[in-house]
């Protein structure tokens, strides 16, 4: 059977987008859908995907959906995309009433509430959604009904094929448009694992659900073979690590440096990885740089002991100083996420953690507005001292726009991080904004 894929992610980049110098968000693959698409090709479904960020608007979308008349439509949705997910579903609806259309991802996944009110979502899918599609595709073959509410089972990463590039138009996409301007084109995305074994309270217990409770490593062997296909069929100057825990051991770091050195591709690459990891594996991070890494994004998060302790992150200031310190002195560069805004946070402690980030002079900053994701320890916290703000899914967008919680003076803090960013930085920022 054919089915489609469609992706609503349009509430940062909007429509239109697509294939445009406009960031990581209008050009990304999602790996998501892709390993979806992966694993129900292995059974012989094929898929057709149905991208927003390149259609002009929603009677555009339309005129798709009159045009591909599949039995499945699949729709996986973040929190900030969830209202464009209702609109997509609506619209299906609306021109094949008989059509069964399934919405999962995120949102669907820590608020199933929300999509159960929605009466065109055919079936809700909580958790992971490969082996969901399969026995929706299969129950509409062999006509069997199936409950609304989806539990979807986790696969073995073995299991799921390397995902079809093509499908996202790679090479109009992410391939020529990278993350950072630092990594040459062409470029790719890789994610190497699923879930996560920290406790830090802006993103647990929800990630938690997503991928099941258990902690996934894709084979060290089975990521380098990802790399060297890329490579093969597109060309390879760069690539992105994307998932958090790349960096977890000191045995799987050294298998990827030994695989990778022996694979013979000479792409340089970026990655993720806690500060307390960098300190603690400080000697293999070297040996990547040897091989090409280049650059890491860390979570550093708060220069406030106090803040650190509070969201549960279980690092410390000065683990924080040492990471930096470490990724100077290898030539590795920083990408710095922080976030100012977190519940009982002083505006003292702001000036600490921007003062942080100044010594720590990372050549990327990425601050945020600190925003409680729904099933988060913050997120109840927030909301049984009633201090959130959202009136829309699409305000839950972790970014430097809107107000999210009571208690802060949002322009103050905007003010703040501006102020402490460094002038060719600002001078960035006006050319993005004219853009």
């Amino acid at each position: 059977m054919k089915y489609a894929l469609i992706y609503p992610g349009i509430s940062w980049s909007g429509f239109n987008s697509f294939g445009k110098d406009l960031g990581g968000e209008a050009n990304f693959i999602h790996h998501g859908m892709g390993t979806i698409a992966s694993y129900l090709k292995k059974f012989g479904h094929d898929c057709d995907f149905i991208d927003l960020r390149r259609l002009k608007n929603w009677s555009d979308f339309t005129k798709t959906i009159k045009n591909t008349h599949y039995s499945v439509y699949g729709i996986s949705s973040t929190t900030v995309d969830f209202d464009y997910s209702i609109k997509a579903a609506r619209i299906i609806k609306k021109i094949y009433p008989h059509a069964v259309v399934v919405v999962g991802g995120v949102h669907p996944t820590v608020r199933p509430t929300d999509a159960l009110k929605i009466k065109e979502f055919t079936y809700i899918v909580v958790g992971e959604g490969e082996k969901a599609m399969l026995q929706i595709i299969n129950a509409q073959i062999s006509k069997k009904k199936l409950p609304r509410l989806i539990k979807g089972l986790s696969c073995q990463l073995e299991e799921i094929p390397h995902i079809d590039r093509d499908l996202f138009n790679h090479h109009q996409g992410e391939m020529i448009h990278p993350f950072v301007s630092d990594l040459p084109i062409p470029f790719a995305t890789i994610m190497s694992s699923r879930g996560c074994p920290f406790n830090c309270t802006f993103c647990q217990p929800a990630e938690r659900l997503i991928f099941g409770g258990v902690v996934r490593l894709r084979e060290m062997s089975d990521v380098v073979d990802e790399i060297k296909e890329i490579n093969r069929k597109y060309g390879l100057k760069s690539f992105l690590i994307h998932d958090d825990l790349f960096i977890i051991s000191k045995e799987r770091i050294n298998k990827f440096v030994r695989l990778y050195k022996k694979s013979g591709v000479k792409a340089v690459f970026m990655c993720q990885a806690r500060a307390d990891l960098v300190i603690r594996f400080q000697n293999e991070i070297k040996k990547l740089a040897e091989i090409g890494l280049i650059g890491i994004m860390i979570g550093f998060e708060s220069g406030s002991q106090r803040i650190l302790k509070f969201i549960n992150k279980q690092t410390t200031v000065e683990d924080n100083l040492k990471a930096a310190e470490i990724c100077h002195h290898l030539g590795i560069k920083i990408w710095a996420n922080y976030m100012l805004g977190i519940p009982s946070e002083t505006y003292s402690e702001m000036w600490q953690t921007v003062r942080m980030i100044r010594k720590i002079n990372p050549e990327y900053y990425s601050p945020s507005l600190f925003t409680p994701y729904p099933q988060t320890g913050l997120y109840d916290y927030c909301q049984e001292r009633n201090l959130l703000l959202f009136t829309h899914f699409s305000d839950y967008r972790r970014s430097l726009k809107g107000d999210k919680i009571r208690g802060f003076n949002y322009n103050f803090i905007r003010i703040l991080i501006f102020l402490y960013m460094p002038f060719k930085l600002k001078i960035n920022i006006f050319r993005y904004l004219l853009k």
